[in-house]
């Protein structure tokens, strides 16, 4: 349910430098970790307004935290620890 919840918080959010966005869950909270192409003020400032936006969509109080990295090394989705929400078609 964490994951329908972030995804639908993510509409029209992502941009073309978000390379990952996975996440880890509990019960009363849900870190959301984001992994950019370049570092960007518009991109980090996006990556905030999903605390609230992922916060509305809950009936009760949830803990959200974004974590934010930057980095242009390979991505493989069987080293992230946790679950894969997005990620994109690289060649």
């Amino acid at each position: 349910m964490h994951a329908l919840m972030l995804q639908q918080a993510l509409l029209g959010a992502i941009s073309s430098n978000v390379r990952l966005i996975y996440m880890k869950s509990s019960p009363n909270a849900i870190g959301v970790y984001v992994v950019l192409e370049h570092d960007s003020d518009s991109d980090r400032e996006e990556c905030d307004d999903l605390v609230m936006e992922v916060e509305v969509l809950f009936d009760r109080p949830i803990d959200v935290t974004v974590h934010v990295s930057v980095s242009q090394d390979p991505l493989f989705l069987n080293r992230i620890d946790g679950r894969a929400i997005f990620r994109r078609k690289e060649n």
